[in-house]
This record gives structure tokens, sequence and C-alpha cells, in this order.
């Protein structure tokens, strides 16, 4: 597993862009989890995932670039960790590759339901090895009755190829 996060020598949001762009182009990968911040813009002007950066500010990646990281790498499932990642325009960007499935959040979810719903997620998709499908319906059944009435199941939105 090869984790990067924007701490150490990757603290400024180029230098951590970077060096997902070198990973990706130079290593296979089967997903891609983003834990962050995103953002969807209103009347189609696109969702973004932000890097942070020094100062609190953030850099944006758009989800077109996180499609060529996905082509680039091979990655098989991109998981987004963040608010309003999953959008119709991350949908068919990603879709475009030859990526299985995209799974996120339509819009904000807190942190701890993020973590909940993932930690699910991933308990059913690689330690049962159920489908991804399965795997998604799965994790909002049990965060639906666990989060104290928070919709976080009804903000993940997956798409998958058939």
């Amino acid at each position: 597993m090869t984790v990067v996060s924007p701490t150490g020598a990757y603290k400024t949001a180029a230098k951590f862009r970077q060096r997902i762009e070198q990973l990706v182009e130079s290593q296979y990968f089967d997903i891609l989890h983003f834990s962050g911040h995103s953002v969807t813009l209103k009347d189609d002007g696109g969702t973004f995932l932000i890097l942070p950066d020094e100062g609190g500010m953030g850099v944006a990646v758009s989800a077109r670039v996180l499609a060529k990281w996905v082509t680039a790498a091979h990655i098989r499932v991109v998981l987004l960790a963040s608010c309003s990642g999953s959008s119709l325009r991350t949908a068919i960007e990603v879709m475009r590759t030859d990526a299985e499935a995209v799974l996120g959040f339509r819009w904000d979810v807190n942190d701890h339901a993020c973590v909940e719903y993932f930690k699910r997620f991933y308990e059913l998709y690689l330690n049962k090895r159920m489908r991804i499908s399965q795997a998604y319906c799965g994790a909002c059944s049990e965060v639906r009755t666990s989060e104290y009435g928070l919709p976080v199941w009804a903000s993940a939105i997956a798409v998958v190829k058939n």
C-alpha cells in the first residue's frame, strides 16, 4: 500500500500533486482513495478535489485530471472520502477510463460518518470479498442503522461498470 499525505516533504499542494503524478506515472494501483475536501460547482461548473496547501488555502484538481491519474496508474476503483466529490462530472470522467467503479458522496458529510462508511465498505469489499456494488449497498445499510439518523448512507453513490 502506498500512502501519500500532505505532510513533510509534500507540504505544499504543488509538491503534493507532483508526488501523486510521479506515482501514477510509474506504478499501477488497484484503488485510489482520496480523503480530504472537494467541491462541485453549480450549473455544471465542474467537480474538484481540493489539495491542502500551506496557509490554509487549497488547490483545486479537476475530475478530468483525476481521470488522467486513473488512466495512468490503471486504477480499478476510485473512492472519494470527501464532501460533494461524487458528481455526474466525476462519474463521467472516471467511467471514461478503464476503472470499474467510482464511489463517494454527493453532498456534505461529517468526518466521523465518512470514516465509518468506508470502514464498513472496506470490510465488505476487501475482507469479505464482496463485489463493489454489494459492498456499497452493505455499507449503506450498516451505516443507516448506526449513525444516529445521519443521512450519510443516502449521500453515498456508486457508479459501477457492468
